[in-house]
């Protein structure tokens, strides 16, 4: 019997699933997708997840160059073109609204990746990294956050049924945001996280922290002391958290890049903790934070 091209395109593509999902072999899996992709075009899925692949390599301009493709195959019109093979059933009932979020993901990862980490971000008072009155500088740079979000709202409008997919959806929404500056949307997105999953990214309290804090700027009197407050509590949490993990790992290896994160992040917590009882009024906190947060950072 001959084999067609659109079936022989799924088998690589469920191959290609097995060797990435169970068997941890990620260049085999790469390797299927590319074939399921070549012998049927039509095969947005495998683009996608040989994009996914190729995020977690960090070659986001490849990964950017797939999802393109694969996104253009999920407009309504294309996806009607589909039906006519028993293969198209996997392609009509896949979870579509995972292309746009990965094309968004990837584009945000791009945009960030000179910026080393998010250390900039979530330390309160730090000079901002792209301050410019060039185009180039923090408007360009907002300019191209502004395209990543319109693939966020296309991911959001088409729905994510994955549950870690959407989680990603709406914590990626949430920083393009943050870091435009428009800090109540942030937390509006983080807010859509179920509490039990916020636990997965480290630095999301950090980033909270630090919105209400912004937030409180532009607030006066109890109002004020209100977003501090709310600022400093979720400060609080994590302080308690970093202390147990120092614990368990008694004298620091600075040789160790988690344990430098953790020092990091320490440091970071205890400077916007002396930030925040700076505005508060109190002095003697503010100062014993402001010294611990040096300690932490030799």
């Amino acid at each position: 019997n001959i084999i067609n091209g659109p079936e022989f395109a799924e088998g690589y593509y469920q191959r290609g699933r097995f060797y990435r999902n169970t068997a941890g072999m990620m260049q085999m899996a790469m390797k299927q997708m590319e074939y399921a992709y070549k012998y049927n075009p039509k095969h947005f899925l495998a683009l996608n997840d040989r994009a996914e692949m190729l995020i977690e390599l960090e070659d986001y301009s490849g990964a950017i160059e797939h999802l393109k493709a694969a996104n253009e195959m999920v407009q309504p019109a294309r996806l009607a073109e589909l039906g006519d093979m028993p293969e198209d059933e996997t392609l009509l009932e896949a979870d579509h609204g995972v292309i746009p979020f990965n094309l968004g993901k990837a584009m945000y990862l791009s945009l960030i990746k000179d910026l080393g980490s998010y250390e900039p971000w979530t330390r309160i008072n730090e000079t901002d990294k792209y301050r410019s009155n060039e185009g180039s500088g923090i408007r360009g740079f907002q300019a191209m956050l502004d395209n990543v979000e319109v693939y966020f709202d296309q991911a959001k409008s088409l729905g994510v049924r994955d549950d870690m997919h959407r989680v990603e959806l709406f914590y990626f929404s949430g920083w393009s945001k943050y870091v435009k500056g428009d800090f109540r949307a942030a937390l509006a997105d983080w807010e859509q996280i179920p509490v039990h999953l916020q636990k997965r990214h480290k630095n999301l309290n950090l980033a909270k922290s630090h919105a209400l804090y912004k937030l409180s700027t532009a607030r006066e009197g109890s109002d004020r002391i209100k977003y501090l407050k709310a600022s400093l509590g979720y400060l609080n949490l994590m302080r308690d958290h970093y202390a147990r993990a120092r614990d368990r790992i008694g004298i620091p290896d600075f040789q160790n890049r988690k344990h430098v994160e953790l020092y990091m992040r320490s440091s970071i917590l205890e400077n916007n903790m002396g930030a925040i009882f700076e505005l508060l009024g109190d002095e003697d906190n503010s100062q014993q934070h402001y010294w611990k947060s040096i300690d932490f950072s030799k």
